[in-house]
């Protein structure tokens, strides 16, 4: 397989970051407003591709659990290697992060940005998902439910194209350390397999993410 990017930044911008349990929930993403993580993808050539930029802009306490609002933005860096202030974000989206039954659940939006659906982002989209979740106490070799999306993209009320993602074959392959140019983090490692499909273009690929409780995603490999 051929490596295409990964994501090895992740550098802490603001405050403290904190792991909340609620109902025997474990979080996988800061839970303090304000809080906000960077993370920096790569090319298959180890030339910096992109930023992400992510924010806790609310949370609360629900009768099932925990529930995260944040925003997450995607910049493209400039020949420097740099984003100034004044820079548009090339895509930009609210996300929302929940407990539910001891689980914490990912907003499947976060996996819009792996698309690149700029040319889209003016146009009105009407997404339908499954998301997924992440296991308060996961163990080598278990097996996790899938994830999915459908967003119909529409200009002026006409329909332009349907675009799907699927996330199957979802594991825990391991529980262990990652040192990224943040630091050193107790992680747990899954990897699925991913199917998507924009009009009658489709791809498929593989996937390994790195998650630490109350962080996120500290490193991310995708291969085709």
């Amino acid at each position: 397989m051929k490596k295409l990017k990964y994501v090895i930044g992740l550098i802490l911008v603001v405050m403290s970051l904190q792991s909340l349990n609620t109902q025997d929930c474990t979080t996988y993403f800061p839970t303090k407003k304000g809080a906000s993580l960077e993370t920096q993808s790569f090319d298959k050539k180890g030339k910096l591709s992109g930023i992400s930029r992510f924010k806790v802009l609310e949370t609360e306490n629900t009768p099932d659990g925990l529930k995260i609002k944040a925003n997450s933005e995607i910049y493209v860096p400039d020949e420097n290697n740099e984003v100034s202030e004044s820079d548009t974000a090339l895509f930009n989206s609210d996300l929302v992060f929940y407990c539910k039954n001891g689980e914490f659940y990912i907003d499947m939006k976060e996996f819009l940005n792996s698309l690149h659906l700029d040319q889209y982002k003016s146009m009105d989209m009407e997404m339908t998902s499954k998301d997924m979740a992440l296991p308060s106490n996961p163990k080598p070799g278990d097996v996790l439910g899938d994830g999915n999306f459908t967003v119909v993209v529409r200009n002026n009320g006409i329909k332009l194209v349907t675009i799907t993602l699927d996330i199957t074959n979802r594991k825990v392959d391991a529980l262990e350390k990652m040192t990224v140019p943040a630091g050193t983090f107790d992680c747990v490692k899954i990897s699925y397999d991913i199917h998507s499909k924009i009009g009658f273009i489709k791809s498929t690929g593989k996937t390994t993410i790195w998650y630490a409780k109350g962080i996120g995603a500290v490193k991310t490999e995708n291969y085709n």
